[in-house]
């Protein structure tokens, strides 16, 4: 007996796996780490102190969800990406570059959390229908950290002189 399979063209691509979605997230945290290390390196002006530590503080943060969403993909039986080639293919976030003005920092920042938000949401909308209460927790647990850190850099955004905006 032999079976035809006609695929459509108007189909939808088979959608990514929990895990390749993790590790998608994975690479965007790492890129996040890095323009992080990088806005606290080069942060100049009069909010040098409170943004230097900022930055630490949130670099430290990033490395710590790169370490548990990494552990996670394990603990599911897959393999986490590891490499900065594969983060860098696998990424939408974008390298900062030279970035040392308070208001192109905070921007930066908030921008890309408000990304990372709604990628992690879609993690949890998937790990709660696989009922992977595992999964579901440990995104939720950085959504909640990352909602806070949005609100801090709005309040810098809406703050600022217009001339710094």
């Amino acid at each position: 007996m032999s079976v035809t399979i006609k695929i459509k063209k108007d189909e939808k691509p088979k959608e990514k796996s929990m895990h390749e979605k993790m590790n998608t997230i994975l690479a965007n945290y790492a890129i996040m780490y890095q323009n992080l290390t990088g806005l606290h390196w080069l942060m100049k002006g009069p909010h040098f102190f409170g943004m230097h530590a900022k930055y630490e503080e949130l670099y430290n943060a990033y490395d710590e969800y790169i370490d548990q969403v990494a552990e996670r993909i394990l603990m599911l039986d897959e393999t986490p990406i590891h490499t900065y080639s594969e983060y860098l293919k696998k990424a939408f976030l974008k390298e900062l570059g030279d970035v040392s003005k308070c208001s192109e920092g905070a921007e930066a920042v908030f921008r890309d959390i408000e990304i990372l938000i709604t990628e992690a949401e879609g993690i949890v909308k998937d790990a709660e229908k696989a009922e992977d209460v595992g999964t579901a927790d440990l995104f939720i647990k950085i959504i909640g950290e990352q909602q806070k850190v949005r609100w801090m850099f709005k309040a810098i955004i809406d703050g600022m002189p217009k001339d710094m905006k």
